[in-house]
């Protein structure tokens, strides 16, 4: 589990070892940034920004919770290193804490989800380590991280955290700290700070789109009437014409014009065409962002059923697999430091089984060219192992090219 002792030993030694002067940038980190330190950013749109309402912007929260479902859902096991080969460790007591319920209030999946959406908010996720007993036992309880500021006092970070009753601080071994990629090493780049002015276009259009439903929408027509109208004529007109016809709920009613009154149709015109079009490519820059493939936010314009199933695949191989890589170093480190030859690891197969018919091809090439056996086949496909499927198998009639001629003279 956390040895914190091991953890400063073994830096102790690389930074002598290369030579490297202590690592003390000294200063305040704050994992939320922005304004007194609580994550709030003013864009050029004129927008301010926190993690909430980010969410409020239905492609961010689609984002975010796409890749936090993807993250919770995946298989986490404990495994031991027994020679070349990884088995599971089903008797480690970890394994119960990362697969089953990491402390008594959650579920894996929910924690792992929180983990993320902290991860994709702020850039940064912090998780509380509470040791249970002396046999290795230990809670993990997220934490969020807007309320977290990093010192680094004797080449070690101390983590300081907010609360209702007052700061409290933790030593590196009680928290696991996984970062965004970073500069200085020590706080992870926060992804709606670096892209605030994106973010806040985005909610800036959204919201224009609200009000404009809300008062109506742009004139779809205007009233024309052949005389002369006072202030007050005006305004009643006005005010009796937004009563009937203004807002959603009134789209569709039957209007009445009266004292010789037209009524002027004005089509959509390209400034229109221009929003609509300005509102897909800010999906699309979110969709970069968080690296999203765009049918999973929604947009289907330039989806086909070929390239929809590569950007699957290319979402699992380039996204979330580096992703998981992240996760895993950063548990082997934080949880398993005094263990070498235990390792934690998400099984991404599922992700990369593609259709049915595609699996069925797969499986019946690695068992007939004797990679793989049938139990391990069903066994990916979540079927009951059999007694008589667990030997390599190859096809007879697959011959070397010198034993052909024989075949030949025989017959």
């Amino acid at each position: 589990m956390a040895i914190n002792w091991v953890q400063k030993a073994f830096r102790l030694l690389l930074t002598k070892a290369a030579g490297f002067p202590p690592w003390n940038p000294g200063g305040t980190f704050t994992a939320g940034g922005g304004t007194s330190g609580w994550g709030i950013f003013s864009s050029d749109a004129g927008i301010t920004i926190n993690h909430e309402t980010a969410l409020q912007c239905s492609a961010i929260w689609a984002a975010v919770r796409i890749r936090s479902l993807m993250i919770g859902h995946l298989p986490l096991n404990v495994y031991r290193r027994a020679g070349d080969v990884l088995v599971p460790a089903a008797d480690h007591p970890l394994q119960k804490t990362l697969h089953t319920a990491p402390n008594l209030n959650m579920t894996s999946m929910e924690f792992r989800e929180s983990v993320s959406v902290n991860f994709d908010l702020f850039g940064n996720a912090f998780v509380e380590i509470m040791k249970l007993n002396n046999q290795g036992g230990i809670a993990l309880y997220p934490l969020e991280s807007r309320k977290m500021t990093v010192h680094i006092q004797d080449n070690e970070p101390v983590y300081e955290y907010y609360t209702p009753k007052g700061t409290r601080t933790y030593k590196p071994g009680e928290i696991m700290h996984i970062r965004n990629f970073s500069l200085d090493g020590i706080i992870g780049l926060n992804p709606v700070q670096q892209q605030r002015h994106v973010l806040g276009t985005a909610l800036a259009q959204q919201t224009f789109s609200a009000k404009m439903y809300r008062n109506g929408g742009r004139p779809s027509g205007v009233l024309e009437h052949p005389g002369a109208l006072s202030p007050d004529a005006v305004s009643n007109i006005r005010e009796n014409w937004e009563k009937v016809h203004s807002g959603a709920d009134n789209a569709g009613k039957v209007a009445i014009l009266w004292e010789g009154m037209k009524y002027n149709a004005v089509g959509m015109t390209a400034d229109d065409m221009q929003f609509i079009e300005s509102r897909k490519f800010q999906l699309g820059e979110i969709a970069r962002i968080y690296g999203v493939p765009p049918h999973l936010l929604g947009d289907l314009e330039r989806a086909t059923f070929s390239n929809i199933e590569q950007q699957g695949i290319e979402f699992v191989t380039n996204v979330l697999a580096p992703y998981c890589v992240k996760l895993e170093q950063r548990l082997k480190l934080s949880l398993l430091s005094g263990e070498p030859d235990v390792y934690v690891k998400f099984n991404l197969t599922a992700l990369m089984r593609g259709d049915t018919a595609a699996r069925a091809q797969f499986y019946s090439s690695m068992v007939q060219n004797g990679i793989m056996t049938r139990n391990e086949c069903r066994m990916l496909e979540e079927l009951n192992p059999r007694s008589d499927a667990d030997d390599l198998t190859v096809q007879s009639n697959m011959l070397d090219l010198s034993e052909l001629a024989k075949v030949g003279q025989k017959k």
